[in-house]
């Protein structure tokens, strides 16, 4: 992948956090090893957890525009 991630918008960067999870869960679902499953469902863990704290900040910013 030639992408820079930092480059990117924070709604961009969040999609492609959630895509990298998807991926990496569907991977995990085809594994047919057990230390390859665990580690990509640790991957998509990582990402997912990623996806979400970028969202809690994307949130926290909004509301800190709009204080109402």
């Amino acid at each position: 992948m030639d992408l820079a991630l930092d480059s990117l918008s924070l709604a961009e960067r969040l999609t492609h956090y959630r895509r990298f999870a998807e991926d990496a869960l569907s991977e995990a679902d085809i594994a047919a090893d057990r230390n390859a499953r665990g580690g990509l469902l640790s991957m998509a863990a990582g990402w997912h957890m990623l996806a979400s704290e970028l969202e809690r900040s994307m949130l926290q910013s909004r509301s800190d525009l709009n204080p109402g």
